[in-house]
This record gives C-alpha cells, sequence and structure tokens, in this order.
C-alpha cells in the first residue's frame, strides 16, 4: 500500500494550520510568562524551533535563528516581550491622548519603552 502525497497547496495549508495552532497556544496568556524560567522558556522555544524547521522543510541540525528570521518570527522571549509592549501601548495610548481619534505619530512611544521618563502626574497609572 503506497503512502499518500500531499500537493504543495496542500503542504502550504497545513504549515499556515500548523502556524496557527502553535502560536495560538505560544501567545495564549503570555504576559505570564514574563517570568517562567529560563528552562522554561526554552521548553517553548524547542517547541517554535521544532514548527520552523517542519515549515521550511530544514534539517534539525540547521541553525534556527536564520530560519526564523526568514518566516519573519520572533524568538520566544522576544515574542513575550513584544507582546507585553504592544499590550500597553494600546492601554496606555487612549490615556495619553484623550482625543476620539488618537494620532499615534503624535504619542510618544518612547514612554511605553521606558515608564521611568514618564512624569511624576502619570506614576499613578502604572
Amino acid at each position: 500500500m503506497s503512502v499518500p502525497t500531499l500537493t504543495s497547496d496542500c503542504q502550504h495549508h497545513c504549515h499556515i494550520y500548523l502556524y496557527c495552532i502553535v502560536h495560538c497556544k505560544l501567545d495564549y496568556c503570555n504576559s505570564l510568562y514574563y517570568y517562567l524560567s529560563k528552562s522554561q522558556i526554552s521548553h517553548l522555544q524547542q517547541i517554535q524551533n521544532s514548527l520552523a524547521w517542519a515549515v521550511a522543510k530544514a534539517p534539525k541540525f540547521c541553525h534556527v535563528t536564520p530560519i526564523l528570521k526568514s518566516l519573519h518570527w520572533l524568538k520566544i522571549n522576544e515574542r513575550i516581550e513584544y507582546r507585553l509592549l504592544s499590550l500597553t501601548y494600546t492601554k496606555l495610548l487612549p490615556l495619553l491622548n484623550p482625543s476620539s481619534q488618537p494620532d499615534l505619530c503624535s504619542t510618544p512611544s518612547l514612554l511605553v519603552l521606558a515608564p521611568h521618563l514618564l512624569s511624576p502626574s502619570l506614576d499613578h497609572l502604572l
């Protein structure tokens, strides 16, 4: 009995589904991952690395960093930090710009990246 082979279009869709499932799970409650130990983060990174190798059809002995870059994926610790910064920015944006249509260009995004630069009058927001 022969093993059925997948068409390239079907393989592409399978990779998209795998990406969605795995990254959805990795991003779920991402802010809670911030305080995980390095060993726990490395387990999550291994999951992402395995997915990257599968999607890129690369052998496991290849370095994963160029593969992640080619797929435009952040490493797990970078994803966690990015999600936290993104969440903080979207929550602080209405407070920093009370107009109904916030102008993203005029809002100082540095305040999100460096909260110690906030004026003393905004310290209660943190």
